[in-house]
């Protein structure tokens, strides 16, 4: 199955370490990464973060024990948010690329 995961890094550095490693290793087949801020209750506290950065890796839902354990590997949070979405719809083109070669993926392009 073709998943989406979302992963808000402490900043667009982190993001970038994670990519590579999850798209080098052939774990997802492609990442993209935008700024975002954040307000969330952490420890009693209502806490705002200015400058975050929100990851999206594309891939297979058979790497995400293995993408899991790189993300929690070079993540600066303790808890890192990892959110998983079941994609229900991708262009065949863009399927059958993700799920035939995604560590191959810069090759067929």
């Amino acid at each position: 199955m073709f998943i989406e995961v979302e992963v808000v890094c402490g900043n667009v550095l982190e993001a970038e370490r994670i990519a590579v490693a999850a798209v080098d290793n052939g774990l997802a087949a492609y990442a993209y990464k935008f700024p975002i801020n954040s307000r969330y209750p952490w420890e009693g506290e209502v806490k705002f973060t200015e400058y975050e950065t929100m990851l999206v890796l594309r891939t297979v839902s058979e790497n995400l024990p293995d993408l899991a354990v790189i993300i929690e590997e070079l993540h600066s949070y303790g808890k890192p948010a990892i959110v998983v979405k079941e994609i229900s719809y991708v262009h065949h083109d863009c399927y059958t690329w993700v799920m035939d070669k995604p560590a191959d993926s810069e090759k067929e392009r």
